[in-house]
């Protein structure tokens, strides 16, 4: 999936990210956290019709999320942890 298929804000975020998926057909049901040498750091279960994730126990950094479906599509988007 591009990752134009989802959206977080605020970007910088302190606490939360909130979650807005572009793409009809796509529900997220896993988001995965990777720091910037693409070690996993924070792995989440997503409830159907979850617009928040909780990123407030990250250090400060830059960060990419993977969302995927339960088909195993992937979405992946980066951003900045204050």
């Amino acid at each position: 999936m591009p990752s134009s298929s989802i959206s977080l804000f605020p970007n910088p975020s302190k606490d939360y990210l909130n979650l807005k998926v572009n793409e009809q057909d796509f529900n997220p049901i896993n988001a995965v956290f990777y720091d910037a040498l693409g070690k996993i750091v924070s792995e989440q279960n997503i409830s159907e019709g979850t617009s928040t994730l909780p990123v407030f126990d990250l250090p400060k950094g830059i960060y990419i999320v993977s969302l995927s479906d339960k088909s195993g599509r992937e979405a992946r988007k980066q951003f900045v942890k204050e």
